[in-house]
């Protein structure tokens, strides 16, 4: 494809809605941002948000793969929704370490009511942090999934203190991207590499340089790089990756040839912060 630019905005515009699929089979309802290009749409893509988020953390991913041409679904996980799996006042360490069992477990059956309700043919999966963890959790025995891009995922066999613990099978070998930040606190570059090394299948590794854990959502966290330059790259390449396996287009397996096992620049830093809310990422209350 001439001038292929996985970077550059896409041509279409972008139309955001809310959609709520019913859940007969475990009682609840999910709820899901669905961008959509103004065109014809592609594949789909389920984004899978870090511990504590929603379907809008990562504004700046989910548009421009939609104006890419992508419909791209960005659930809100059970957690978000579902009153037992909701912090209690008093609540003890065994129940707290149960319902955070059960947040785990309710996950790739969220991913999976999406695909049921949404997906026509092969689709993507892109998540962060938890997100992450479960976009590579849930290709287990299932075929749809044609291809998955990782954003500092859980699921290291030694995770830091406070960060969940959830094991990964890799049943099933798909394409996978794995992007890591040189300065991530909550799931540091070597829990990263402890993950990648056992993927199957063609997997590739981007390292962020000077990013921390957040520059992969649309808010960050104080006293870190400014988002514009390691958001470029998280965009750039997730797109590059879903275009190449989902897409079969050969500029994007281009590009990710030159990316292969990269350390993307160090971004210029500035003065001005922004702080994002809620509960730690990557952490769950």
């Amino acid at each position: 494809m001439s001038g292929y630019d996985p970077f550059a905005p896409g041509p279409f515009e972008v139309a955001a809605t809310t959609v709520e699929l019913p859940d007969r089979a475990r009682g609840r309802t999910l709820r899901c941002e669905l961008w959509e290009p103004a065109g014809p749409a592609g594949p789909l893509v389920v984004y899978s948000h870090h511990a504590g988020g929603t379907g809008r953390v990562a504004c700046f991913l989910t548009r421009h793969l939609a104006s890419h041409g992508y419909r791209v679904a960005a659930v809100d996980h059970s957690e978000t929704s579902v009153p037992e799996l909701q912090p209690r006042a008093g609540e003890t360490p065994t129940e707290r370490a149960a319902r955070v069992e059960a947040i785990v477990g309710s996950r790739v059956p969220d991913v999976r009511l999406v695909l049921d309700r949404l997906a026509s043919d092969a689709a993507g999966l892109v998540g962060h942090s938890l997100g992450g963890w479960t976009v590579l959790a849930a290709p287990d025995d299932d075929p749809r999934v044609g291809a998955v891009v990782a954003h500092a995922p859980g699921g290291s066999r030694h995770p830091v203190p406070g960060v969940v613990a959830a094991p990964l099978r890799f049943t099933r070998a798909v394409p996978t991207l794995v992007l890591a930040a040189e300065d991530d606190e909550p799931v540091p570059l070597d829990d990263v590499l402890d993950v990648f090394g056992r993927i199957p299948g063609p997997r590739r590794l981007a390292v962020l340089e000077a990013a921390g854990h957040q520059h992969f959502a649309d808010e960050i966290e104080p006293g870190t790089a400014t988002p514009e330059e390691p958001q470029a790259f998280v965009r750039g390449l997730t797109l590059a990756h879903l275009d190449a396996y989902l897409r079969g287009i050969a500029a994007a397996h281009a590009v990710l040839e030159r990316s292969a096992t990269a350390r993307f620049p160090r971004p210029s830093h500035s003065a001005r912060q922004e702080t994002g809310g809620g509960c730690a990422p990557g952490r769950l209350p």
